[in-house]
């Protein structure tokens, strides 16, 4: 199920006042995971297969970790098997065939391969990762083990952030599922504007600046005045369209008596690669810090080690988006520019020393992100040199940009009035650009609508 269909305001009211009237914490439990697997379901009922056999490894995983004398590492490697052959085999398996049977035509061998064309389970990255951290944490001990399966399959496949996050931890997450949840009016309060925003993100800016990206990024010959027009129409589209749906899971969640973490923090005010990181799709970039960067050797040892722990963090992160070159170049990208950074004190702790430093430290993190992005959409690798290396440009090309450029102008000021709105304590204030948002979902939503980009990852 969308959150931007027609259905899922309908489903989220008749959910949130059902779970409010039942009196006992495993009612609740029962009833959420009941909404939650026909979510799930909605576009095809295999998919809680896959998500109900991640679920049943993990939980006796972690159970059999806590008895004596029990292999803890060879548990952990089946959960953690099991988790990454799930993705490898839907995500990455027909990727690696293709790639294989290019290698051997390369050197001469004839390779007839035959893909199994599996359909990407929506999710399958999210909700794997959030039961393996899990484990992790149950083999490390910084976690009990769950010993109620019902309320450990409500952690994995909690309806709002199951299929596009943010991934949740145990220690978070588990404890909320614990205790009766109740519907106050504070509840309502924070989830209205934020189910609002998150609308409003998606249905006027997102799904309103999508065909414009889609138009360059067909382009056969583009210049680079149109790479650089579509580069910064997509960074809008990425951000609102992603941070859309944290807003519509974290209002939802909130109706339900559920805090979730907060995924984005103003990332284009960041003033360094590493600062970026830290402000983009958090819930990710704590989830490989912990699991992978830290264990790796990362921030403890010498600064080569620190570099190849970055650079294998990051290409992991970006084949985590998805079984393409271009995925796995944004990743090795943004690895690099953290190691240079890490190398000149550019990092999260820098601080400008005056104006000049400012805007160079903005502008520098601005170009690198921009340049990623253009990794991360183009079709391919060779169409980006292509237009990288393309200077000329005609008059309706600069034109076509120029105007481009005004309409991302338009869209950007939304997250200005927005921030302006949240640092202005007055109810009529806020009441009213609420119900502007609910006007502009009304009046401004474009027709044709696309899936959240994070569907496919």
């Amino acid at each position: 199920m969308r959150f931007d269909s027609l259905v899922f305001p309908v489903f989220l009211a008749l959910v949130t006042l059902l779970h409010a009237r039942l009196r006992s914490t495993r009612g609740q439990n029962s009833f959420l995971l009941l909404c939650s697997y026909l979510f799930y379901g909605w576009i095809d009922p295999l998919f809680c297969l896959l998500i109900g056999f991640s679920t049943a490894v993990d939980f006796l995983v972690a159970r059999a970790m806590e008895s004596p004398g029990a292999h803890r590492k060879r548990l952990l490697g089946l959960s953690i098997a099991s988790n990454l052959g799930l993705l490898g085999i839907f995500k990455y398996l027909d990727f690696f065939i293709e790639n294989v049977a290019t290698a051997c035509s390369m050197l001469g061998f004839q390779a007839h391969p035959t893909t199994l064309g599996l359909l990407l389970p929506i999710g399958i990255s999210f909700y794997t990762f959030q039961s393996l951290g899990y484990t992790i944490d149950v083999y490390r001990k910084q976690v009990a083990p769950c010993r109620d399966p019902l309320r450990f399959a409500l952690f994995v496949s909690f309806f709002p952030q199951l299929v596009s996050g943010p991934i949740e931890r145990a220690n978070r997450l588990l404890p909320q599922l614990k205790t009766h949840r109740t519907l106050s009016h504070n509840h309502v309060r924070e989830a209205l504007p934020l189910l609002l925003r998150g609308w409003t993100l998606k249905l006027v800016v997102a799904d309103g600046i999508a065909p414009h990206v889609d138009r360059i990024f067909a382009l056969a010959n583009p210049s680079q005045v149109m790479l650089a027009a579509g580069t910064l129409a997509f960074s809008i589209q990425i951000l609102a369209d992603f941070s859309a749906y944290t807003d519509l899971a974290r209002g939802s969640a909130k109706l339900l008596g559920i805090q979730l973490v907060e995924n984005f923090q103003r990332p284009y005010a960041a003033l360094s690669p590493s600062h970026f990181w830290r402000r983009w799709h958090i819930s990710l970039s704590l989830w490989f810090r912990d699991y992978l960067y830290i264990p790796l050797g990362g921030s403890r040892q010498s600064r080569f080690r620190i570099s190849c722990a970055l650079l294998f963090t990051l290409v992991a992160a970006g084949a985590w988006h998805g079984a393409a070159w271009s995925f796995l170049g944004w990743g090795l990208f943004h690895g690099l520019a953290l190691c240079l950074g890490h190398a000149v004190g550019w990092n999260a702790s820098w601080k400008p020393r005056n104006k000049k430093q400012l805007v160079l430290g903005w502008g520098g993190t601005m170009a690198v992100v921009g340049l990623g992005w253009a990794m991360f959409r183009a079709p391919s690798i060779s169409w980006l040199i292509s237009a990288l290396t393309n200077p000329s440009w005609s008059p309706e090309e600069l034109g076509s940009a120029f105007l481009l450029g005004i309409i991302c102008g338009v869209y950007s000021m939304f997250w200005l009035l927005e921030h302006w709105i949240q640092r202005t304590p007055k109810p009529l204030v806020q009441g009213a650009f609420s119900a502007a948002c609910l006007l502009a979902c009304l009046l401004l939503a474009p027709e044709l609508r696309g899936d959240f980009l994070y569907f496919r990852f």
